[in-house]
């Protein structure tokens, strides 16, 4: 009896080492996997690959439309990380929320902690100027964090877009309808800095 216990106990011992190894193997996966799409993002596609975490940057975001865009239903977010910005905008204002991100952990990750939102707000795998290009959706305001090089693309995209809000980085041929200084705290790339900051564009349709 004592020797098939303890034989019990070893098997169980054994699945679970098993298991172990198992979930590393995952683990270890998925982390390679995602700082090869970090780096692909960083040097390639010369894109931002975090989310804007700042909190303020968020409210900041959060009050402007309320404050200037109340009547807008339909908001794009291009390059939505793991969804926090989505899913802060379609809770706070209660508005319909598309997120936009190219890297597949991150929008995995986006669409789990969607579920948990119960707001109109949803994340879609795919690249942002992709998205853009064919979808037949007009959206009310897109909001971006993607960096200083991709943000130069979305005035190509105006006749999609009515309110572009970029944060941290100007589209530098464009003047913006309103530029809301943060305060505080900055995105760094490279040696280059660029201070929290809130570049809304207006776009004018014929």
């Amino acid at each position: 009896m004592i020797q098939f216990i303890l034989d019990k106990k070893g098997e169980i011992l054994i699945y679970f080492i098993w298991l172990c190894i198992i979930f590393l193997f995952i683990f270890i996966i998925f982390t390679t996997i995602q700082f090869v799409e970090y780096f692909y993002c960083i040097f390639i596609k010369k894109q931002v690959p975090l989310v804007a975490s700042c909190k303020k940057l968020r409210r900041f975001t959060v009050n402007e439309i309320q404050k200037h865009y109340p009547d807008s239903k339909n908001i794009i977010e291009l390059g939505s990380g793991f969804g926090g910005l989505t899913r802060y905008l379609a809770r706070k204002t209660n508005k319909k929320v598309t997120g936009i991100e190219n890297i597949a952990w991150y929008a995995f990750v986006s669409k789990i902690l969607d579920i948990f939102c119960f707001k109109k707000n949803s994340t879609v795998h795919g690249d942002a100027f992709e998205y853009l290009e064919k979808t037949k959706e007009h959206f009310d305001i897109a909001i971006a964090y993607l960096g200083p090089q991709a943000t130069q693309k979305i005035p190509e995209y105006k006749d999609k877009i009515d309110v572009f809000i970029s944060l941290d980085f100007p589209v530098l041929n464009l003047k913006p309808t309103r530029t809301i200084d943060i305060g505080y705290g900055a995105t760094i790339i490279g040696n280059k800095k660029y201070p929290h900051k809130l570049y809304i564009y207006k776009f004018k349709h014929k």
